[in-house]
């Protein structure tokens, strides 16, 4: 399986990873949990001290700053050494940066070219029902979703707050729609108190209104 894969460039995929994969995401808790579910969060961290070692720096107050030279190292390890893993832990990571980046950037995602990429080494057959996947994770976890429902309830608030005419002055109109409620609460209290003085005299009616109020 080595030998399959060092005879294939797997830098156009780790490229495309890199652009779509925010370096907050790489250092998050989120990223983490996933690795810590995935088994390799142990390498992850040992790695990532090394690679601190190396370059005689520390950083303090910064968190992972090698976090994507080790992203590298760890998506290389794994395709060499097994490539129906490695995709399968590509999509984790797709599925799971989609929902963060609901969250916390709402940016753009496209994936066209990291499927590209993808697709030289797996071919497209394999890659239907993964695109299927990751698309349908796109459309639940949807900056334009978010942002519609965001934009109807703003909408909402404004048409809320817009002021209408009151004789020959203007209110906000949720004064209008607090008035109406509070009059219907009373007009159904009146109805209930009055239901239940009829209802003294008329037992056979008493278990309707009962069941109604």
């Amino acid at each position: 399986m080595a030998e399959e894969t060092e005879k294939i460039s797997i830098n156009g995929i780790i490229a495309e990873l890199e652009r779509l994969i925010s370096s907050k995401y790489l250092d998050s808790k989120d990223f983490e949990l996933l690795l810590k579910k995935a088994g390799v969060l142990e390498i992850w961290n040992t790695k990532s001290d090394e690679f601190q070692r190396k370059s005689g720096v520390c950083f303090v107050g910064f968190g992972n700053v090698y976090a994507r030279e080790v992203f590298e190292w760890l998506f290389t390890s794994i395709i060499n050494n097994d490539k129906n893993a490695c995709l399968e832990f590509t999509v984790i990571v797709l599925k799971d940066y989609i929902q963060w980046n609901s969250k916390h950037l709402n940016s753009k995602l496209d994936f066209k070219l990291l499927f590209e990429e993808l697709a030289e080494i797996y071919g497209e057959n394999e890659l239907r029902d993964i695109k299927k996947d990751i698309a349908n994770t796109r459309k639940l976890y949807s900056p334009k979703k978010h942002l519609k429902i965001w934009g109807r309830f703003k909408s909402f608030i404004t048409y809320l707050l817009s002021d209408v005419p009151f004789g020959k002055t203007e209110i906000p109109r949720i004064f209008v729609f607090v008035a109406y409620f509070i009059g219907i609460f009373i007009l159904c209290i009146i109805a209930y108190n009055l239901c239940i003085d009829f209802t003294g005299s008329n037992d056979f009616l008493k278990p309707v209104f009962d069941f109604i109020f």
